[in-house]
Parts: C-alpha cells; sequence; structure tokens
C-alpha cells in the first residue's frame, strides 16, 4: 500500500474498500496454510516450506486481483480459494504423513483417514456456508 486514498476506495459497485479485500484474503490464505508452513518447519522441510508460500502467495495475488480488477465477488472467489486451500491441505497431509506422523512403534494418534475426514468436513462446512450465504443474498 502507498497511502494513497486510491488505496482505501471501494472496488466498483461491491460496497468493500480494497483494503479489506486484501486482509480478507490473506487472513484466509495465509492463515488456512499457516499449519503447513510451520509443520515444514519443524522437521525442516524447506522445499516443502518454500511450495507452500509460493502457493499462498499466488493464490492471495490471482484471488485480489480478480476481486479488484476484474470485479468478481470477492464471496465467489473466496469459495473457490476454499476448495484450494482445502485440495493442498488434503494433498500435504497424505504425501507427508508418513514422515511427519508415522514413527516406527509408535502410534500416531490419528489415523489418515480420520484426518482426512476432519479437513473434508471443516472446508466442507466453510464451502456450504459460504454457498448459502452466496444464494442468500442473491435473493
Amino acid at each position: 500500500m502507498t497511502g494513497n486514498p486510491a488505496d482505501k476506495t471501494s472496488r466498483p459497485g461491491s460496497g468493500e474498500s480494497k483494503l479489506a479485500t486484501y486482509g480478507a484474503f490473506a487472513g484466509g490464505i495465509f492463515g488456512s496454510l499457516l499449519w503447513a508452513m510451520i509443520q515444514s518447519a519443524v522437521v525442516g522441510d524447506w522445499l516443502l516450506f518454500a511450495a507452500v508460500i509460493v502457493i499462498a502467495v499466488g493464490s492471495y495475488v490471482v484471488a485480489t486481483q480478480l476481486c479488484i480488477r476484474r470485479g468478481i465477488s470477492s464471496r465467489r472467489v473466496a469459495f473457490w480459494l476454499i476448495v484450494e486451500v482445502a485440495a493442498v491441505s488434503l494433498f500435504i497431509v497424505n504425501w507427508k504423513w508418513q514422515d511427519w506422523v508415522v514413527k516406527p512403534g509408535k502410534d500416531a494418534g490419528m489415523s489418515l483417514l480420520s484426518v482426512n475426514l476432519s479437513i473434508i468436513g471443516v472446508f466442507g462446512t466453510m464451502a456450504f456456508t459460504m454457498f448459502l450465504t452466496s444464494r442468500a443474498q442473491k435473493s
């Protein structure tokens, strides 16, 4: 941000300020993937750490540009971001489960299936709620 008053103005026809759009997407994207960044750092998996940051930054740039420059509804973009973050989370968990959790002679505490179902449940509930609120606002 440059401190330019135009940075704080609303997107045409949206009623949302640019700063609100930037902040909402930053918190949603980086907050949702923070677990993967922390876990990668804890185990020293710096390649995955960097990959998660690249995915998060790329998602943030695309999402904010779609909303601010193209005028696409932030709810619509947020819905697809929920789907994307869920897919990334499921991919990471399934890819790294053996390395991060399963140790010889040690109980993992939760099964991979239960973790997958938890991720699907949380993100599915968020996507369904976003869908319902989007439909309610259209009518």
